[in-house]
Order: structure tokens, then C-alpha cells, then sequence
């Protein structure tokens, strides 16, 4: 706010005035009228002086947010369509995370730095195809590109500096909260298979027929703080000895000290085991009923022994199998966990059986569901292979895809490992997603949604939870005080065995 002299017919007329963007003009609004200086000299000697002191409170008390906002709408105003007056809080702490992990940063030698913030910070509330995030860049708290092409532009020079960025943001966590926990790494062999294009060709991973095509799944390694530490795109079907390569690679390459395979689809179950416990690793593993051993089907099969899990979906039940496994003529146990619905019916159980027979059942269940977890936040969209209004062969496309959502699942798990992993990413995500706010007036939005959630993402990020109006720049200093909180804040050790034990929805 600044006091406004205005000449009206040889006298000098004292207002209060406020300056304040819409969209991309910048407009000026009477916050107070005082008088003419001739008629306040009356009571004070030198009114100019005088309200100057007083504008400058006011501004004081602006800037400590204890002001009130005063505001003028039309009674006939109209709602913007498709919410494109709407800006998300959400999105700007998800910059926040992305800027403390220097993820935007490092592309901007590419000019692909912002374009890789919004649809990161989009994959990271959730996955739309990628022109709906480029429709809602409005919402987004920084200037984006208006020319859609240039989203898949960008999509090469993001996909070349692959392994350049992952190695980079294993250091960025490193710094913010200290080294990886390798002492026992989960090497997730995922459900996700996919067709990988040959070199140039097009056409979404959805379709087949392409003669140099063949399957890929994705695989994820994360450490033992749930932090994930690396991911890659394998062939579809690996065999025993391929898979103790795998992990013997992983180890090689993030020095971790064992490693724990997380599988469903193994076609040879048994060697695998066999395999993981010569090489000095572990497992987890799904096992059909029609897969397992002559035993180990009977016992899914008895009634007896099994009861209600503690979320109600499913019954379980478990047993060690002692001397099951053997290493080096060690005779080894395995543990086995059997599920049925909770329905009671005559479905088919299925077993999860293990080497870590020190572990919980709902613990190693826990483990298990990494599976499911590591599915979703990567599943490519159809869509964003159809029409594309900038040239990208698929191939170069789809891994482009994966280091965009793989930056967003480290992103995410790293804001739930400062929640001490309270809530699950699912409704994390739908909180960041309704953190949203509606255009009033004068660059000013109304926010009108808080939960428990946004309460403890709003903590973990270092701001003030619960504002009910924000403008654009309160918004951007938001985004600047949660990267310093994220910076410089030191994570209290959190007993992460309290979410492995419990058996939560993913």
C-alpha cells in the first residue's frame, strides 16, 4: 500500500492505495479515502508526513498476516470455467519436495527444468494424461509453458540424463536425511509388464505388433526406510539365474549389504528361493495354490488355524517350516502365510512365504504389498501417445514416463516418512489433490478443505496449516518455507516398524 496525492482543482486529496496483479495486468484499488490536505491540517500540522507513518503500519501489519482483506466482488460475478481460476496449494508443496531434491534444477541446463516440476508435481496428487496437467497449468504456482509442444519437446533430453539424475537424487536425500538404509534392501519385481518398442518406433506400450517389440517389467529398489533407491525396466520373464544377477547387480551398484526380492509372477518359485539364500539374500514371495508343494497345499487347504485379519478384508494364518531352506549345508526355516477372504466362502487361498522368519505376519504382508504399491504411481496413460503434437519416438517416451514418476514416488514417500508414514500414499495424495483454492478477487483464493491429512502434510512441510485466503505470493512463500524446513530440518528416527506391522490399504 502506498499514499496516493491526487491534484483536484488546486487542492491535494490524500488516499490510501494498494496495487495487486490480475492475471497478467496490475491494478489499483482504494483501501482507504483520508481527505484533502488543506481540511486535515487542522488536526495534524503536516498530514502528508502523518499518513505516510500510517501507511507504512499498515503495511507493517499487512506483512504479519494479521491485516484483514477487504474485498469487493460483484454480486453477478461468474465462476471461471473448468476451475481455471483456481490455484493449488497442493501442487506448491509437491515444488517444494521437488525443489529440496533439486529435481527441476537439474534439468534446467536442458530447458526442461519447469516442465519436468509440473508434471512431476502432477504424477506426484495424480496420474492424468499429460495435456489435462498441461490444461490445469493455471493452478500450477509457477509460469508454465503456453505452448503444448513443448512438454514433449523436452520429453528426450529428460529421458538422456537418466541415470545422471537417479545417482543425483540418492545424494540430494543424503543430504537432507542422512545415508540410505542398506542393510537390507527390497528389490521390488513388480506385476507391471509392459510392451517395450524397438529403437524409434511408435505407438503406445498398450500395443503389440510392432516386429522389434518385446515385454518389459519394472522393477523397484528401496531401502530399508522405505526411501526408494533405484528402478529398472527388465525383460518380462527372468529366470532364476537372471534374477540372482539382478540382485546381485543391485547390490554392486548401491552397496547394499542384502537384499530381499519382493516377487508374484516367478515361474520357478522354488529355484528362486534356492537361489536368494545361496547368494546370502532374502525373500518374499507369492505362491498360487496350484503352484504349491504337496504340503504346503494341504495346509491352505484345512479350515482350521486360520483368523480374521485386523482390517477385516481377509483371514490368515502362518507356520515356520523348519530345515525348509539350506545354505551351505545349513538347514534354514522358511515362513509361510496363508490368506483367504474374509468372506468365509470356498475361494482359493494363496500363500506368502519367506525367509525372514523373524518378521511379523503383517509385517511381511507389508512387504508383499510393495507389489501393489510400486503398480499404480507408474502405469503409463494411452492418451499421452495419441495425438502428440511434438514428434517422440515411444521408446524415448516411455522413459521419459518412468523418471517422471519415479521422482514423484520418491517425492511422495519422502513427505510420508516426515508424516513418520501415518497415512498411506493413496490418501495423501487425495489431500494434496484437494488442497485447492478459489479464485475470490484481486489475486486473493479461498481454501475451504483441512483434515487431519493436510493438517500433518502442512506440518511435515513447516507451514501454517489450516489458512482459510491466500494469495499467489503467499503461495510461492510457502513453497520457499518448506524447502528450507525440508533443508534444514533433521528427521527424527521414526519408529518405522510401526507402520510395517499394521496391515493397511496401500
Amino acid at each position: 500500500m502506498f499514499l496516493k496525492q491526487t491534484k483536484r482543482g488546486g487542492r491535494t486529496y490524500l488516499s490510501v492505495v494498494q496495487n495487486y496483479r490480475e492475471g497478467s495486468r496490475v491494478r489499483t484499488k482504494t483501501v482507504e479515502s483520508l481527505g484533502y490536505v488543506d481540511e486535515l491540517a487542522a488536526q495534524w500540522p503536516d498530514p502528508t508526513e502523518h499518513f505516510r507513518a500510517y501507511v507504512a503500519q499498515l503495511n507493517q501489519q499487512q506483512e504479519a498476516e494479521a491485516a484483514p482483506v477487504r474485498l469487493t466482488i460483484a454480486r453477478n460475478a461468474r465462476i471461471a470455467p473448468e476451475g481455471a481460476d483456481a490455484v493449488s496449494l497442493g501442487a506448491a508443496l509437491c515444488v517444494a519436495h521437488l525443489d529440496a531434491l533439486d529435481a527441476g534444477q537439474f534439468f534446467d541446463g536442458e530447458g526442461a527444468g519447469r516442465i519436468f516440476e509440473l508434471l512431476a508435481a502432477a504424477r506426484m496428487m495424480h496420474a492424468v494424461p499429460m495435456h489435462q496437467t498441461w490444461t490445469n497449468r493455471t493452478k500450477f504456482p509457477r509460469h508454465c509453458p503456453d505452448d503444448f509442444g513443448q512438454i514433449y519437446a523436452a520429453l528426450p533430453a529428460l529421458a538422456a540424463k537418466r541415470d545422471a539424475y537417479i545417482a543425483h537424487l540418492t545424494r540430494r536425500y543424503e543430504a537432507l536425511r542422512g545415508r540410505p538404509g542398506l542393510d537390507n534392501v527390497r528389490l521390488v519385481f513388480s506385476n507391471y509388464t509392459f510392451a517395450w518398442p524397438a529403437q524409434g518406433g511408435v505407438g503406445g506400450p498398450d500395443e503389440v505388433g510392432d516386429a522389434g517389440q518385446s515385454w518389459a517389467r519394472l522393477c523397484v529398489a528401496i531401502d530399508s526406510r522405505g526411501i526408494p533407491l533405484t528402478y529398472k525396466l527388465v525383460p518380462r520373464d527372468l529366470g532364476p539365474e537372471e534374477l540372482r544377477q539382478l540382485v546381485d547387480d543391485l547390490r554392486a551398484e548401491t552397496e547394499a549389504r542384502r537384499v530381499t526380492l519382493v516377487a508374484a509372477q516367478l515361474t520357478d518359485h522354488q529355484a528362486v528361493m534356492r537361489q536368494m539364500v545361496e547368494s546370502g539374500n532374502g525373500f518374499v514371495l507369492l505362491v498360487p495354490a496350484a503352484k504349491a508343494s504337496p504340503q504346503l497345499k494341504e495346509w491352505m487347504g484345512q479350515r482350521s488355524g486360520y483368523r480374521l485379519a485386523n482390517n477385516g478384508t481377509h483371514r490368515l494364518k502362518s507356520r515356520i517350516a523348519e530345515g525348509a531352506l539350506e545354505r551351505r549345508g545349513q538347514r534354514l526355516p522358511l515362513k509361510e502365510i496363508a490368506f483367504k477372504s474374509a468372506s468365509g466362502g470356498n475361494d482359493e487361498a494363496f500363500a506368502v512365504v519367506s525367509s525372514e522368519v523373524q518378521l511379523s505376519d503383517a509385517s511381511i504382508f507389508n512387504i508383499y504389498r510393495e507389489l501393489w504399491r510400486v503398480h499404480e504411481p507408474f502405469q503409463v496413460i494411452s492418451a499421452d501417445f495419441i495425438g502428440m503434437p511434438h514428434a517422440v519416438d515411444s521408446r524415448t517416451h516411455l522413459e521419459a514416463h518412468f523418471l517422471i514418476c519415479y521422482t514423484a514416488f520418491f517425492a511422495l514417500r519422502l513427505l510420508r516418512q516426515a508424516m513418520n508414514w501415518r497415512y498411506n500414499a493413496t490418501t495423501v495424495a487425495d489431500a494434496l489433490v484437494r488442497m485447492e483454492g478459489a479464485y475470490l478477487d484481486e489475486n486473493w483464493f479461498l481454501f475451504n478443505y483441512r483434515t487431519a491429512v493436510t493438517d500433518a502434510i502442512q506440518a511435515a512441510c513447516g507451514v501454517d496449516q489450516g489458512r482459510r485466503i491466500m494469495s499467489r505470493d503467499d503461495i510461492r512463500r510457502c513453497i520457499a518455507a518448506a524447502k528450507r524446513h525440508l533443508r534444514h530440518s533433521i528427521l527424527q528416527e521414526s519408529d518405522a516398524s510401526t507402520a510395517r506391522e499394521t496391515i493397511s490399504a496401500p
